[in-house]
């Protein structure tokens, strides 16, 4: 990866009059001050999107740059997309945004499409009130979201789709067996996001209680769940193989079999650094390869925990908060009980007659 900013000119036309040859300052960047408003679990996916649109569809060139990051075992550095810098969005008028939209709607589904409207119209509103939009340029350039059907995404696992795959863990005899059989207990039974369970430390597990503490998750808050105890032997299995090592409470592997430690830069102990959320999804297609059952996401064990206690009679309420969603209709739109829920609801609605056969009309 490298710094495109060379290849970047100050544009002449103005079919290119969208591109800054260098970023205003951080105070007055619509994209900046945007994401900024976002928590910090959002910023990524939002500052992709935005990535996406200044490039490919308004031709921004790709701009890296080099971030550094404090984490609480030091300063590490990295280098990240930053083309939304570079992007005038202050200009951006009807014509921009009509084009946009149809698109994004020719690319993605109806879901993905509006995801990328949101931060569309989030860095509109930043320049609105910056004052490079007038209200009536602003309102002007909103454009309607995608419509369509969309397939419901994911899909739930079966009970014994669940035990298959914790079989195929607990027959590696590997340490790293005991990890992956723990990591898909913890996923199945807390609903955990890959993110979150990325970014558990150790001391964010009770062994005692089973109790989970999720710090900043979506929407940066924070949240306790707890592990039943029929999969909290797993994880406690885990935890001996582990060690007590301070860091990630999963860890990932060297390619000699052992737990890979770093330094802590600041009081040079050993620690066991976090796995990355692609890894988590490594993890699980390599154990449904094993078992080969049909395809599915880290996301689809949160489906299938939502489903699954909805099916047990768990009040929404109850559920929601297990899961961490700020609202029970974002709760609803993962419940795949189907059909067969339905009919059986209005199976127990009382009647307001007597059920007895009904008079042949013909014999009277």
């Amino acid at each position: 990866m490298r710094d495109t900013r060379e290849d970047i000119t100050t544009p002449s036309s103005p079919e290119t009059t969208l591109v800054l040859s260098e970023p205003v300052a951080p105070e007055r960047n619509p994209a900046l001050v945007y994401l900024s408003e976002l928590a910090p679990s959002s910023r990524g996916t939002m500052r992709t999107a935005l990535n996406m649109i200044a490039h490919v569809l308004l031709g921004v060139p790709r701009v890296y740059h080099p971030v550094e990051r404090e984490t609480k075992y030091g300063r590490r550095q990295r280098d990240e997309e930053w083309t939304c810098l570079y992007c005038a969005w202050g200009t951006l008028r009807f014509q921009h945004t009509a084009a946009i939209r149809a698109e994004l709607q020719r690319r993605y589904e109806p879901t993905t499409g509006n995801r990328h409207l949101a931060a569309l119209f989030g860095v509109l509103r930043a320049a609105r009130k910056l004052g490079y939009l007038t209200m009536d340029e602003y309102q002007d350039a909103r454009v309607k979201p995608l419509r369509g059907h969309t397939k419901e995404p994911g899909r739930v696992l079966t009970l014994h789709e669940i035990e298959a795959l914790l079989q195929v863990c607990l027959a590696d005899t590997r340490p790293i067996g005991v990890r992956d059989t723990a990591l898909l207990a913890l996923l199945y039974s807390t609903g955990c996001r890959r993110s979150e369970a990325a970014h558990l430390d150790i001391a964010d597990y009770d062994p005692a209680t089973g109790a989970l503490l999720i710090r900043k998750g979506k929407g940066n808050k924070d949240r306790r769940c707890y592990i039943p105890a029929g999969m909290r032997s797993f994880v406690d299995a885990w935890l001996v193989q582990r060690g007590t090592l301070p860091g990630a409470l999963f860890g990932a592997f060297t390619k000699g079999g052992n737990l890979a430690t770093k330094t802590d830069e600041r009081n040079n102990q050993l620690f066991v650094p976090a796995l990355s959320d692609r890894a988590i999804f490594y993890i699980l297609n390599q154990r449904c390869l094993e078992t080969q059952l049909p395809g599915f996401s880290p996301h689809d064990l949160r489906r299938t925990l939502i489903t699954t206690l909805l099916e047990r009679q768990v009040d929404i309420g109850t559920v929601s908060k297990i899961v961490g969603h700020s609202s029970v209709q974002t709760t609803l739109r993962y419940d795949r009980r189907g059909e067969s829920a339905k009919a059986a609801a209005v199976d127990e609605l009382p009647l307001p007659f007597s059920q007895q056969p009904m008079p042949n009309v013909s014999e009277q």
